[in-house]
């Protein structure tokens, strides 16, 4: 006699395609279960056997597949809730920092490198400005980092730093992304702040100091080129105040044949001569005839070589301070012409003068780039020449 186990068992073994047509079941009169027996007893199909089947073995698989999930759940959150350790974030931290020092350093250095010379070169040429200069170096400094980039890398991996022992799961915890970013923060800060240590070993204002020297040879230029012929003298110099030093100065004039002498910066006393007499009184001079002038001084023509007869000394004012007073910040002198100089020959100069001054407002008053111009000839330390 089959029980209803032994039948459901053989449909497991067999796939489930035990096939009856009908089955006729009988309760026993004991409590053993369920039987084979008489016609007499009620029918049931096969159909409901299969369906009774079916339906434990779809039970089992989803007891089995639950569990199995509630399972791989348990040990992704027992992975996910374990928290990295104050080492492991260190060596996080150190791990992230080390390249990025290395990069920082790369960067400023070839940065500042690029945008220095091409400021001393391309930017003097062509009037760029400072920071033109270090756009251009940034964009050296970015290529740079592009192609030597996996360099950088390596070194850091040869350094052999102790790689952090993370999880995928670890890694994406907001600790250790914060760690590891404030470690490529840091790394850089430290890198940039390394690298700008080139800027002990440069002189970051030759650029400035060359700019305002190309600017100063124009002014040169133009005065000495175009200036006697406005009122049609022979000969112009400019000369420059240096109230620091005490000391008036210039670096070019033209001669008696009108040709401009560039030679040495010639400097003289700030009290010396008609244009110191300038200086002092801030007004113009017009003086018929030298020789017969006690504040004219000859060691400039004896240094240039030249000879003055009359002379046309005009002040090149600053723009007014708080006071209202302006300073001499130059002098413009006209000499030589042959009929002497008049009333319109001062108004033409002193409206040259004041373009001058205009153009000189930006450079420093007393300064004017004085240094740049090589080694001066004191002519204070000439013997003074007799009048």
């Amino acid at each position: 006699m089959w029980t209803g186990c032994d039948i459901l068992q053989a449909i497991a073994r067999n796939g489930g395609l035990v096939h009856f047509s009908k089955i006729r079941w009988q309760r026993s009169a004991s409590a053993a279960g369920l039987a084979f027996g008489a016609p007499s007893c009620r029918t049931v199909s096969a159909r409901r056997v299969f369906s009774t089947a079916k339906r434990a073995k779809r039970g089992r698989g989803e007891s089995g597949g639950t569990t199995s999930s509630r399972s791989s759940a348990a040990v992704g959150a027992a992975a996910a809730a374990t928290p990295p350790t104050q080492a492991q974030l260190r060596t996080l931290f150190m791990h992230s920092a080390v390249p990025m020092v290395g990069f920082g350093i790369m960067d400023n250095f070839v940065m500042i490198s690029a945008g220095d010379l091409i400021d001393n070169t391309l930017g003097v040429k062509f009037g760029l400005a400072t920071l033109t200069a270090a756009a251009c170096g940034q964009v050296v400094s970015d290529v740079c980092g592009v192609c030597f980039g996996g360099t950088v890398e390596a070194i850091a991996t040869r350094m052999g730093l102790p790689a952090p022992d993370l999880t995928l799961r670890q890694r994406g915890l907001r600790a250790c992304k914060l760690a590891a970013t404030s470690g490529a923060a840091s790394g850089v800060v430290v890198g940039c702040i390394l690298g700008m240590a080139t800027l002990l070993f440069m002189d970051t204002t030759h650029a400035e100091r060359e700019k305002k020297q190309r600017e100063m040879d124009t002014l040169f230029a133009t005065i000495l080129d175009d200036g006697h012929n406005i009122v049609g003298a022979a000969k112009c110099s400019l000369f420059f105040v240096d109230e620091e030093e005490g000391e008036l100065w210039t670096k070019v004039a033209t001669d008696n044949d009108g040709e401009i002498k560039t030679g040495k910066l010639i400097t003289i006393p700030i009290t010396t001569g008609i244009v110191g007499e300038v200086v002092r009184t801030k007004r113009l001079l017009n003086v018929a005839d030298t020789s017969k002038n006690t504040n004219y001084y000859k060691g400039v023509d004896l240094a240039m070589k030249t000879t003055t007869r009359n002379m046309l000394a005009v002040p090149v004012m600053s723009r007014s301070d708080e006071k209202g007073d302006g300073k001499v910040i130059a002098v413009i002198e006209m000499m030589n012409k042959p009929e002497g100089f008049d009333e319109n020959d001062e108004k033409l100069v002193g409206m040259l003068a004041a373009h001058v001054g205009a153009f000189m407002g930006q450079v420093s008053e007393g300064r004017a780039g004085r240094h740049e111009y090589g080694e001066a000839v004191p002519l204070r330390r000439l013997p003074t020449p007799k009048n």
